[in-house]
């Protein structure tokens, strides 16, 4: 005897009246399954169905929990396969006529979702208090959206005060940078534009709408000022909205301002009367900024300090990555030429593999490396005041790092005792080339040079080494350091700037001293 059951019913739905007692030695059959039909877009649970019968759009709907609250109500879309040879698009209404429509096998029901615009609304987002859309109505003027500066105070600036401890209203955490409250110029245009960090600060000097006109589809800029609009409440920057305006405020790190109208902060570290972090006054320098941070004190090393700046860093960043990118493209072709002409075997000793290797480790260590934007001041050996700073123009971020007199020197790469020495006034090189037992067999001394304290390189010129008459007698200080480098060793001719870039790992060189060196 053959009893059916209804196996959906069953396991999916829990319908118990088709649940049939076993009995010994009865088999259960689970055919394939049958004719299918994909539903996809904005419903609560896109899947592929199986159909049973002649089932119709609107009970496909039912199974799968029916349409999203932003599914569209005016047409679904369907894909159909005409006797397994072509496929078929067309779109039905989404009325009760449409959605009786029966389904067949193969069929790919779409269900698109509202567009995503908003009626009777203006946006308005970036730099400012509370981004987010509002309701327009005719007559509607920025100042109402921005009535004063308080509006502008980002909800990033005031939880940072939170985090401080300081007093600040109860917000939650800040929202995530979406296209209201980050990424301001993206719709703007086709290059999105720098993300403002928290604690931004905004520009006053530009601001714009973006309006759609909804006969043409394009758009169009409508820049004002920020500052004359809040600050001085100038009626002629006082423009009237449209619905679906866009408002974006910039902050001063999506659009840079000329450098005196920049708000810059300042960070003085290490052997100062008052270290701490300052903000640089209109036309200030670095002098007049150590000056009124009440100078350096009497343990500073004026000589080994630390300039570092973020957009020398940016700079130094992509030559780097310019530069591993060149590398990468000249060995690929070195690579191509010797394969074609059959030398490859003899001119890498029989051993391509650990040669590829080897440059594959040299590009990988050259992408790895991060510059730290540091700048050679040209500071005496023997300076000691405020005085002895060059009158540098500052920029937001800067970082200036007096340490405390070292007492040693450094000897490293290819010498019988890499060791940092106590230093002794007076001393030359070739002192503490021998307090390190000399350079070894695998010294290259053509290339050896003096990485000083303060940034800056003394290497070889015209054919001499450090090892010549006059140069080994060259005069240390505190904190410099002699690099040996190793010669050409084993196969290829990478290994020597395999060497290079761990001396430029560990010592963190400036581009002016990688220039040098090269």
């Amino acid at each position: 005897m053959v009893t059916d059951f209804d196996l959906y019913a069953l396991l999916v739905k829990g319908d118990k009246t088709g649940d049939v007692q076993l009995q010994s030695g009865d088999v259960l059959f689970i055919p394939a399954v049958g004719p299918q039909v994909a539903l996809v877009g904005s419903v609560r649970q896109q899947a592929i169905y199986e159909l049973r019968g002649q089932e119709s759009i609107e009970e496909l709907l039912d199974v799968a929990g029916g349409r999203t609250a932003v599914s569209s109500g005016e047409h679904i879309s369907v894909e159909r396969v005409e006797d397994h040879a072509q496929r078929r698009a067309f779109a039905l209404k989404a009325d009760a006529a449409g959605l009786a429509t029966p389904l067949a096998d193969g069929d790919i029901v779409r269900i698109d979702p509202i567009v995503s615009s908003y009626r009777q609304t203006v946006t308005l987002r970036g730099s400012v208090a509370n981004p987010g859309r509002f309701l327009w109505h005719e007559g509607m003027r920025l100042s109402e959206l921005m009535p004063d500066r308080d509006s502008l105070v980002t909800r990033d600036y005031w939880w940072r005060r939170t985090q401080l401890g300081l007093p600040a209203p109860e917000l939650a955490a800040p929202a995530s940078k979406d296209g209201l409250t980050g990424e301001p110029g993206k719709e703007l245009t086709e290059k999105p534009t720098a993300v403002s960090s928290p604690g931004a600060q905004t520009d006053w000097n530009f601001a714009a709408i973006e309006r759609l006109d909804p006969a043409t589809m394009t758009t169009s800029l409508l820049p004002f000022s920020l500052g004359k609009l809040v600050l001085d409440h100038d009626v002629s920057q006082d423009l009237e909205l449209r619905s679906g305006d866009v408002i974006t405020v910039f902050s001063q790190e999506d659009v840079h301002p000329p450098i005196n109208e920049q708000t810059k902060y300042v960070r003085l570290e290490g052997e100062f009367v008052h270290a701490g972090i300052y903000s640089v006054l209109p036309g200030e320098t670095l002098r007049s900024l150590v000056t009124r941070a009440g100078g350096l004190t009497d343990k500073a090393y004026l000589y080994g300090s630390e300039f570092t700046r973020k957009s020398t860093q940016a700079i130094e960043h992509q030559h780097f990555k310019e530069y591993a990118d060149r590398l990468e493209h000249q060995l690929a072709r070195s690579s191509i030429a010797m394969a074609s002409t059959g030398n490859a075997t003899a001119q890498q000793g029989g051993q391509p593999g650990p040669t590829a290797d080897l440059n594959r480790e040299l590009i990988e260590r050259l992408r790895q490396l991060q510059p730290s934007g540091r700048i050679v001041l040209n500071l005496r050996p023997h300076g000691a005041g405020s005085n002895d700073l060059p009158e540098t123009p500052l920029e937001d971020g800067d970082l200036l790092l007096v340490p405390p007199t070292p007492a040693t020197i450094q000897v490293v790469g290819a010498v019988l005792n890499q060791n940092a020495f106590l230093y002794h006034n007076g001393a030359r090189a070739s002192d503490y080339l021998h307090l390190a037992g000399g350079p070894n067999r695998d010294a290259d001394r053509g290339q050896t040079f003096i990485l000083r304290a303060d940034g800056s390189v003394t290497g070889h010129s015209a054919g001499q080494s450090i090892f010549s008459s006059g140069l080994q007698n060259v005069r240390l200080y505190p904190g410099d350091t002699i690099v040996v480098p190793e010669k050409n060793v084993g196969p290829g001719a990478m290994r020597e700037f395999l060497s290079w870039t761990q001396v430029f790992s560990q010592l963190a060189l400036s581009a002016a001293a990688i220039d040098i060196i090269k």
